[in-house]
Order: structure tokens, then sequence, then C-alpha cells
């Protein structure tokens, strides 16, 4: 694995999202809030994003608009 690829499977921090994609922190809890965006993994009391449901979030013509 070279240094520029990441696992399907690693988990992202919101902060991680927001670095990545041009997405701000309140619109994914909008988001989130409206059933758009993926459900993420709660672990105690963060949560983390699956990095593969985020990428097919962001991917065209993945979702309904």
């Amino acid at each position: 694995m070279t240094e520029n690829t990441k696992p399907k499977d690693d988990f992202l921090k919101i902060a991680d999202i927001e670095a990545d994609w041009p997405i701000s922190a309140p619109t994914i809890w909008r988001q989130l809030k409206a059933g758009k965006f993926p459900q993420p993994v709660r672990v105690g009391r963060k949560c983390y994003w699956r990095r593969a449901d985020v990428e097919a979030y962001f991917t065209p013509g993945a979702r309904a608009a």
C-alpha cells in the first residue's frame, strides 16, 4: 500500500471529512438529521464515519438528490 492510498474500511472524524470534501460540520449534521448523510459509528460519545460510506455519498449518481 502506498502512502496516498487509504484502506476502504478506515474511519473518519468529522474534521477529516471537512478537510477532504466540500462540506462543513453543520451541513453534515443537517444532512444526517434529514436522513441523507451516512450514519456514523458511535464509539462512546464520539462519532466516526466509514470512509467507503462518505466516498459513496460524494460519488455522482450514487445517491438520490
